[in-house]
């Protein structure tokens, strides 16, 4: 028998967005209650960043805090320099001069405002945590395969690196996952052609002149046009060459006779 076969999840742009909406929506709530007024605007203007995951290059180096909830799972990069990141943001520099922490008190602030900054993400988009496990050096082997559904999360301010994955998805309304446009059904090749405009140009012909006699025109001037009443013309069809055409009239109206293989087609 074959293999099983692996769902494939290529997400619409709508889909992206409203996912990086929700997840900047609980980001600025844990913000407004562990960053310094002074720092809050700073940390939206740093950004995050959310891609979908496609490459194995693109595996995080480190340990990582997987948080696990109903529908999904999202792996937490967890070493210093995100920690040291993250205390810089919620305590300020000068507290957080180094890379290592020397007051149980600094290390305990820092903890605390690590999980409930990945407690606020992941329930925002994977809904309520359930578990957690501390650290794990290994990651799903199919997360990063292409079209996995996996997203990366980055945000250089907050200390903030981690994968969340296809469980993401299930939180998405349909409307947006589907895509704000249904895709028309497919019709026949002719009926189709049948429906489609198009500009026809028949070219009279060309005239070439100096710069100095284009300059010295005036409305009324005549130019004769190296063409004979009676010869065929160049129709056009979206800037391209379609068929040699004659000069008539019908009903009244000018018209071109297309002139297709001998057999004349008035238009």
């Amino acid at each position: 028998m074959s293999a099983a076969v692996r769902p494939i999840y290529f997400p619409s742009r709508a889909a992206l967005d409203w996912v990086q909406q929700r997840a900047h929506g609980a980001l600025e709530t844990w913000a407004a209650h562990w960053l310094p007024v002074w720092m809050v605007h700073l940390s939206q203007m740093q950004g995050l960043k959310i891609s979908a995951v496609s490459e194995p290059t693109e595996r995080l180096r480190g340990g990582y805090q997987q948080l696990r909830s109903e529908a999904g799972c999202m792996w937490v990069r967890c070493v210093e320099g995100d920690r040291l990141s993250l205390g810089r943001a919620v305590l300020g520099a000068e507290l957080m001069p180094h890379s290592s922490y020397a007051d149980d008190w600094i290390v305990a602030a820092v903890a605390r405002a690590w999980d409930a900054r990945n407690h606020a993400l992941c329930t925002a988009l994977l809904g309520a945590v359930t578990s957690e496990h501390w650290p794990s050096d290994e990651l799903p082997a199919n997360l990063l395969d292409l079209g996995s559904g996996a997203l990366q999360l980055s945000c250089a301010f907050l200390g903030l690196h981690a994968i969340i994955d296809s469980g993401v998805w299930r939180s998405v309304p349909s409307p947006i996952r589907a895509g704000a446009q249904s895709v028309p059904k497919p019709a026949p090749l002719e009926q189709a052609v049948r429906g489609v405009r198009v500009t026809l140009e028949a070219l009279l012909g060309s005239v070439e002149i100096e710069l100095a006699q284009l300059l010295d025109l005036t409305c009324g001037d005549v130019m004769r046009l190296p063409l004979q009443l009676g010869a065929s013309i160049e129709v056009r069809c979206e800037g391209m060459h379609l068929v040699r055409a004659a000069l008539g009239e019908l009903h009244g109206h000018r018209s071109v006779r297309l002139l297709m293989s001998g057999i004349g087609a008035e238009r």
